[in-house]
């Protein structure tokens, strides 16, 4: 959470608040899909398969980025 504030400049106050906005919630998770293993400990922790939080940011606003893949 500390790095996160820390990168985000975000106070703590203002989480719950913004946690209703779909760019805040984007933040979030272009946040967590910055690093693999940040991705796979936060969908282990959370119980759920690894793709999930990309799908989940491809729903939310600019998530509509293009796969060069």
């Amino acid at each position: 959470m500390g790095h996160f504030l820390g990168a985000t400049g975000i106070e703590p106050a203002s989480i719950r608040t913004s946690a209703t906005d779909p760019v805040f919630l984007a933040s979030v998770l272009d946040f967590i899909l910055m690093d693999d293993a940040s991705v796979l400990d936060f969908a282990q922790d959370r119980g759920f398969a690894a793709d999930l939080p990309m799908l989940a940011r491809s729903m939310l606003p600019g998530g509509d980025l293009p796969n060069w893949t």
